[in-house]
């Protein structure tokens, strides 16, 4: 898992990926979290992209994720390619 996320926040511009909402309301979950390990610097892109773009750090990381498996799967690769 953490490879996929590094390989997502690495290919989709974090600026201007649609962010994506999961939970919707604002309820108690009752899932246990689930932790990724990334390094020092792509933590540091996402706290100011995050910042900037006034979402939460696992808004923005869900996005480029979610982004990037649409991406693979429609068969493109430019780097901020906007899906339709």
């Amino acid at each position: 898992m953490s490879n996929l996320i590094r390989e997502a926040v690495e290919a989709i511009d974090l600026s201007s990926v649609e962010l994506i909402s999961i939970h919707g309301k604002k309820e108690t979950v009752t899932a246990k979290a689930t932790q990724v390990v990334i390094t020092s610097e792509m933590r540091r892109d996402l706290e100011r992209w995050s910042e900037t773009r006034n979402c939460t750090m696992n808004e923005l990381l869900n996005s480029a994720l979610v982004a990037h498996l649409l991406v693979r799967a429609l068969g493109y690769k430019d780097r901020g390619y906007q899906i339709p």
